[in-house]
């Protein structure tokens, strides 16, 4: 190709980008969230579709498709046109966990989808009962090595949450011996983690904040990768002597696969700017969420990491669907 042709084919192709951001979005645009109302993925959606509304001049739609551990809506998102008007905003289970958990699916969560942006980290947290002798994570390591099979520890919701699988993380790196109880809901974990019946809980801050600051929990670490906001005083499983053991939850956008790149780019460069507003962020971290915005690239990277990282906890503790 002689240069006269090189640029003429550089300016069709910046000008075809030009214009497929300009079209876009040309009708109402839905945003699928994989579950039920009132979760984490779920407010985060409709607080952005809200200023998106705005920004856009057209309708943004939040529409629950809950069932399956989010397999039934990546599976409607993954069959959708990909021109950017059906988005996708789920944790990071659907994505990271549930290829190694079911197997085979009627979706990929990496062919099928290209990441636009992680928007936040659902912040994590290790909490006990005040009555257990632990102050730290490595205090309750030790509790827990000498009483063997006398610690019982809880995590709220199905098998493809964080909370599940960092416990098992924990218990494996630790080498200590611990009894998991599974809860169907935080609530009814927490209930019984405040009275004693439980030792400790992996659990969401929000659920976890509201009794740590009355000093009914301790709250002995973040599980994620980075303190959170909210409690930067306290330290990440890493930095107190457990590296290897965490487990970053999110809530990240998503379009389907083959989505042009000028429209997945105005839609990250619009969402990332409306998650840099002080009111929205405001109202994220005070339920627990931490702002993130990364760029697709950045997303990308941390997906693919954690769905090996996932399968092999999965695979060593021969973990199965309920």
């Amino acid at each position: 190709m002689n240069v006269s042709h090189y640029f003429s084919a550089l300016a069709l192709s910046l000008a075809f980008a030009a214009g497929a951001q300009a079209q876009y979005p040309s009708k109402p645009v839905r945003i699928i969230v994989p579950g039920g109302p009132g979760n984490a993925p779920d407010i985060m959606a409709r607080l952005i579709a809200d200023k998106l509304s705005q920004t856009w001049g057209q309708p943004v739609l939040v529409e629950n498709r809950p069932g399956a551990d989010g397999r039934i809506g990546a599976e409607a998102v993954a069959k959708s046109a990909a021109d950017g008007h059906t988005l996708f905003l789920p944790n990071a289970g659907v994505i990271t966990i549930n290829p190694a958990l079911y197997g085979k699916m009627s979706y990929d969560p990496i062919k099928d989808f290209t990441p636009i942006t992680q928007a936040a980290t659902i912040v994590i947290v290790l909490t006990t009962n005040p009555a257990v002798a632990a102050n730290s994570v490595g205090e309750l390591v030790a509790l827990a090595k000498a009483k063997p099979g006398a610690l019982h520890y809880a995590s709220a919701g199905n098998k493809n949450g964080i909370p599940y699988l960092a416990g098992a993380l924990l218990r494996d790196k630790a080498g200590i011996d611990v009894v998991h109880v599974p809860y169907k809901s935080s609530a009814q974990a927490q209930q019984d983690l405040l009275g004693g019946q439980i030792e400790f809980m992996y659990d969401t801050l929000a659920a976890t904040l509201p009794h740590a600051k009355t000093g009914r929990l301790k709250v002995l670490a973040i599980v994620g990768s980075q303190r959170s906001r909210v409690l930067p005083g306290v330290p990440t499983l890493t930095e107190a002597g457990y590296p290897g053991t965490e487990g970053d939850a999110w809530a990240g956008l998503f379009a389907p696969a083959g989505t042009p790149k000028a429209v997945v780019q105005k839609i990250h460069a619009d969402v990332t700017a409306i998650l840099q507003q002080a009111e929205l962020r405001e109202r994220l971290t005070a339920l627990g969420l931490d702002v993130v915005g990364t760029n697709p690239d950045e997303f990308a990277a941390p997906i693919k990491a954690d769905t090996a990282k996932w399968a092999a906890v999965i695979r060593a503790n021969n973990i199965k669907p309920e």
